[in-house]
């Protein structure tokens, strides 16, 4: 396997990718890597002139890549016309071509979406019914043993488990729904009384809840003065937005300014069950993730 020199982190999630699978489409990378379009492209073409990915066959409009070198290139595409792609031969020879890439000294996430332990299985559980989430998300809900918690979305994301869902800023959101689904999802959030008034404050990040009545009167009448204020004071509580000096009381006319503008999707009020310690006074345990 040909050394390649990554610049960055991106690269390397791009890299990371690319070699964790037998055969892959740049539509492939484009959907489970956060790369921008100008910086993928361009590492793949780097990745060509030096021969680090070669073709390895077509099927239609698709065309295949593959980082394992031309024999390898061959063999797959010899596989593909013997309709031997579509069972377990090609995952496999991908674990057999890992484990030599390993005693030469290069590591390559294993595919696989099933967890091996019980921390895994709470990671699994917290991202599979979110419509999307951050790194930097699973590592607060689980803040021990990063290498377990990183390594375990690198074999996710080497599966096509997890997928690039959108950036917003510099932060970066992934997804365990397929493409039709999160944007149901999404529209659906969007589309509810928090969604809307969460659009208008991202728009205008400076507001009275007044200012954001009238900007949705035009649109959605069906909201009230009353759903913008209780919403105002959910996100004030939770620490989404804040009124430039303390207040006793959320209305109408109160100054606030958005502080944690946290993504496209309204953030929700739930209710549940938590398991409390009082030894130590702390959430142990909560349907969300465990708490440590």
């Amino acid at each position: 396997m040909i050394e390649v020199h990554v610049r960055h982190g991106v690269e390397q999630e791009l890299l990371d990718f690319m070699r964790s699978q037998l055969r892959f489409t740049e539509l492939d990378v484009a959907t489970h890597c956060s790369a921008k379009d100008t910086v993928r492209d361009r590492f793949l073409q780097m990745m060509r002139e030096i021969g680090a990915i070669v073709p390895c066959g077509s099927d239609g409009r698709q065309h295949f890549l593959t980082t394992w070198g031309e024999a390898e290139a061959a063999n797959i595409e010899a596989l593909a016309k013997a309709g031997s792609l579509s069972d377990k031969t090609p995952h496999a020879r991908l674990l057999d071509l890992i484990e030599i890439a390993s005693t030469e000294g290069v590591h390559v996430d294993i595919p696989t979406w099933t967890p091996r332990s019980p921390e895994e299985a709470k990671i699994w559980r917290y991202i599979a019914k979110r419509p999307y989430f951050t790194a930097a998300d699973v590592e607060a809900v689980f803040p021990l043993d990063p290498i377990m918690r990183t390594g375990f979305l690198r074999r996710l994301k080497a599966a096509k488990v997890i997928r690039f869902w959108g950036r917003d800023g510099a932060k970066v959101y992934y997804t365990t729904q397929s493409a039709r689904d999160g944007r149901n999802t999404a529209r659906d959030l969007r589309a509810t009384v928090e969604g809307a008034i969460w659009t208008a404050i991202r728009i205008k990040k400076r507001f009275r809840p007044n200012d954001l009545l009238t900007a949705l009167r035009q649109s959605r009448q069906d909201i009230t003065m009353g759903d913008v204020t209780r919403y105002c004071r959910t996100l004030t509580l939770a620490g989404f937005i804040k009124p430039p000096k303390p207040t006793a009381r959320i209305t109408g006319d109160t100054p606030l300014l958005l502080i944690n503008n946290a993504g496209p999707l309204p953030p929700q009020k739930r209710s549940m069950t938590v398991i409390v310690d009082p030894n130590e006074d702390k959430i142990v345990y909560s349907p969300m993730g465990q708490f440590q």
